[in-house]
Order: C-alpha cells, then sequence, then structure tokens
C-alpha cells in the first residue's frame, strides 16, 4: 500500500527462518553468510524466535534449525525432527539428574542413528558421538530395544537384512536362536544392555577402537509402533552393569514416558 514502509524487523526474522530451511540446520556462521546479517542482529533474532518456538538450538550440535511447529505450518513435516525437539530438553534433564549422557536413536534402514544427545552437556570423559552417529542392531543396547519391542514384521524385516549383511556387528543375526534369546531377555526386563563384547564406532566405517562404554537402552513406544529409543551410556569401569541398572534404569524410563506424554500431545 503507498505511503507503508514494511517491518524491517520482521523481515530479517523471516530471511533467517528461510534460510533454516533451505540448509536444515546451521551454525551462526552460516547464517550469517546466508543472510548477510550481523552476529549480534542474528543472535537477538534467534533468541526472539526461539522464545516463540520458531527455531531451536540442537542439544547435541548447537546448530539452529527451524521448529516442528514452524514446519507443519509450512507443510515439510519430519516425524523425527518432531521427536527430537521433544527429546533435546528431556534429554538435558536426564543429564543433569545422572550425569551420564543420553542419546535418542531412531532407525535408519538398517542401523540405528543419533537423532539428538546430550553428550556435550555431561561432565564425564566419554566418546562425544554426534547427531548422525550410526550404529548397530544386533549388538548395541538401542539396537535390542528396539529389535525386541518393534512390530513382528517390522523386527523380521530387519533381521532378514542383518542375515545377508557382512558387517561383523551383524553377524549375530545369522544364529537366530541366539539373537532371539537376547531379545527375549530384552522383553522380560522392559530394557535392553549392550553386547559386552562390542567396542563401538560408527556402523559402516572401518574404524575399530574401544570407546570403553556400556549403555542401557527403552523404546519409545507409541501405540504398536516403537519411535527409536533412548539409551543411558557410562564408562564401563565406573559402574557395574547391574548397579547402574538399580541406580538410574527409573530415572530412564521417566523420560521415555515424559517424551512419549509430549509426543502425544504435541
Amino acid at each position: 500500500m503507498a505511503g507503508l514502509q514494511p517491518i524491517r524487523a520482521i523481515e530479517r526474522g523471516i530471511s533467517v527462518m528461510r534460510a533454516l530451511e533451505e540448509l536444515g540446520t546451521a551454525s551462526l556462521h552460516q547464517l550469517h553468510k546466508s543472510t548477510g546479517l550481523h552476529r549480534t542482529t542474528l543472535l537477538r533474532i534467534l533468541l526472539t524466535l526461539e522464545q516463540q518456538e520458531l527455531v531451536r538450538r540442537g542439544l547435541g550440535d548447537g546448530l539452529y534449525r527451524n521448529t516442528f511447529g514452524l514446519r507443519r505450518m509450512t507443510g515439510t513435516l519430519d516425524e523425527f525432527d518432531r521427536l527430537a525437539e521433544i527429546a533435546g530438553p528431556v534429554l538435558g534433564r536426564l543429564c543433569e539428574t545422572v550425569k551420564w549422557p543420553s542419546d535418542l536413536m531412531v532407525r535408519n534402514g538398517g542401523f540405528m542413528e543419533i537423532k539428538e544427545t546430550s553428550r556435550r552437556q555431561t561432565p564425564f570423559l566419554v566418546n562425544r558421538d554426534e547427531i548422525g552417529h550410526r550404529v548397530a542392531f544386533a549388538v548395541t543396547a538401542v539396537g535390542r530395544a528396539y529389535l525386541a519391542f518393534c512390530p513382528e514384521a517390522e523386527h523380521d524385516e530387519i533381521v532378514a537384512g542383518l542375515r545377508k549383511s557382512a558387517h561383523p556387528a551383524d553377524q549375530i543375526a545369522r544364529t537366530p536362536e541366539k539373537l532371539e534369546a537376547i531379545l527375549d531377555e530384552v522383553r522380560a526386563n522392559g530394557y535392553a544392555t549392550r553386547d559386552e563384547f562390542y567396542l563401538g564406532g560408527n556402523y559402516g566405517e572401518n574404524t575399530f577402537f574401544d570407546d570403553g562404554l556400556s549403555a542401557i537402552s527403552v523404546p519409545i513406544r507409541v501405540g504398536d509402533q516403537v519411535l527409536g529409543c533412548v539409551n543411558l551410556v557410562w564408562m564401563r569401569q565406573a559402574v557395574p552393569v547391574e548397579d547402574f541398572v538399580a541406580n538410574h534404569l527409573a530415572d530412564l524410563g521417566d523420560a521415555a514416558d515424559e517424551i512419549i506424554t509430549a509426543y502425544n500431545a504435541s
């Protein structure tokens, strides 16, 4: 309309959200390069957008991204991003309580992948696996929790793929009775543990090293579906598995329940 001027602050805020939509995730430096806005201006805009729940900063990587609520309005939904957005604050509070870090992992084909993590928040020196880090199904706590509680058809599909895999971490799937005995125990206990002989590493890479960790995990179940799994990891020389379970399984279960409740309400 003649005589009216656009509101510059709103224009800048929209430019930031558009940049995040194009980039997916971005650091402050990347947003500065993309928008041309001064870093101080960007920080004020990002703070405002975070307060309005339009932008969030990842717990595990410190990167900015548009929120699920904004992406729902724009029709660019990703259920895993929604889950990660819900889980982030819960994982942060869990880490404050137990001090050890946790990950939210989801299925990505034949492996599990970190979608959010509190490893940057722990005061302990543990391997800093990042968002996107991949782990095997059959030997990890998150993978076993997923396999034990996912629908039967999905379980059978995953296991069939593992049996064809040449990856060393998948070899146990070629002995079905052994794998199913492990999963039966997971179902009976309500949680999974990491295989004592599994040493860590990024699935699919020829990197072999001992990360020194142990882990327990529980599923994020909505109806008969498993959306993902959350774990707690710790230095295995610091605490025996049995003691860690006795001290912290309830905390992990409460965190999973909180994520499920928030997911159902969103």
